[in-house]
């Protein structure tokens, strides 16, 4: 699937289990039959990578999307 939601929605059809960033879950619509549950213990985390071309160093454009990233990124739950 191409999207969060989209998960979401193959996950209200099928035995399947789906992991999403807890910060996501409340912006999504939640289909009936979907349970939430907190992750296990040791359950493995990840990190965002991003990149882009040195050519657009100093674009305002990447500078706010920049931002906003870290300014989200820093936010606790």
């Amino acid at each position: 699937a191409n999207t969060y939601q989209a998960c979401i929605n193959i996950a209200a059809k099928l035995p399947v289990m789906l992991a999403l960033p807890r910060r996501l879950v409340p912006l999504l619509p939640i289909p009936d039959g979907v349970t939430i549950c907190e992750p296990p213990l040791g359950f493995p985390s990840f990190t965002l990578d991003l990149i882009w071309s040195a050519r657009r160093d100093g674009c305002s454009e990447i500078e706010w999307i920049r931002a906003l990233l870290k300014e989200n990124a820093a936010r606790s739950d």
